[in-house]
């Protein structure tokens, strides 16, 4: 037998260094692509699979940090959803999400966290009753959130129908979003009508015929009184309805 060749249990055990060298490369490449990486060269991706999911238009104005191990992780500043010439729609200075990675794997948008510094939301309700939606909306993709959490943010509805406005600021929620179609609980504190004042939602699923069940709570922070609404929210036709 020539000296020089290799025997077969050396063979084997040169493949297995070679894939676990690889295996090693890959995961070394992974960590390390949050420090290597211009994630903003991927916008228009990042963009698109968001607006997927949401079913709304986005646009990422700012930078973009992500990683995918050993948790997936994505820092978006600066974006815009579904918001156009003053329509439904939302802003945020940034977007913080934490990713389920199982969840990914099996095509899913499972997020354990999602984190909303100064959001501004607007909601439209246009002359006729009916909910003013940006172009461009589509049925979402689906999701779900575990945790929310909002910073600094601001809602606000224009009811142009019957000529009212609400607006909260200083909005400071947490919550859970079970899916596009709920269920969603919300908590928190706001400022409305120049007191601040402890606010609570809870939103069952919608069902096919555009209802849920919804108690809404408020109380002024420092008083022991407290107002609560039961009843069921319509959004048949487009137009909301409580």
């Amino acid at each position: 037998r020539d000296a020089g060749a290799e025997r077969p249990e050396e063979r084997v055990q040169n493949l297995l260094l070679t894939i676990a060298g690889a295996i090693i490369l890959a995961v070394a490449a992974a960590f390390a692509a949050p420090f290597v990486v211009d994630w903003s060269q991927w916008r228009s991706t990042f963009e698109a699979q968001a607006a997927r999911t949401l079913g709304a238009p986005v646009i990422i104005r700012g930078p973009i940090d992500a990683q995918i191990l050993p948790t997936p992780r994505v820092v978006l500043r600066d974006v815009s959803i579904g918001l156009d010439g003053g329509g439904t729609g939302i802003t945020v200075a940034e977007l913080s999400g934490r990713l389920n990675l199982g969840a990914l794997m099996r095509g899913e948008v499972v997020a354990d966290h999602i984190g909303l510094l100064r959001p501004r939301a607007r909601l439209v309700v246009d002359t006729t009753g009916k909910l003013s939606l940006p172009t461009g909306v589509t049925r979402p993709g689906g999701f779900s959130i575990a945790a929310l959490s909002v910073t600094e943010g601001t809602f606000e509805i224009l009811d142009r129908a019957n000529e009212r406005t609400l607006k909260l600021d200083s909005v400071a929620l947490t919550g859970e979003i079970g899916g596009p179609t709920g269920p969603v609980r919300l908590e928190g504190e706001a400022n409305a009508a120049g007191l601040r004042r402890r606010v609570r939602l809870n939103l069952t699923q919608f069902a096919a015929d555009g209802t849920a069940k919804m108690r809404l709570g408020a109380q002024n922070v420092g008083s022991p009184l407290s107002v609560d609404a039961d009843g069921v929210l319509s959004l048949a036709g487009g137009a909301p309805s409580f």
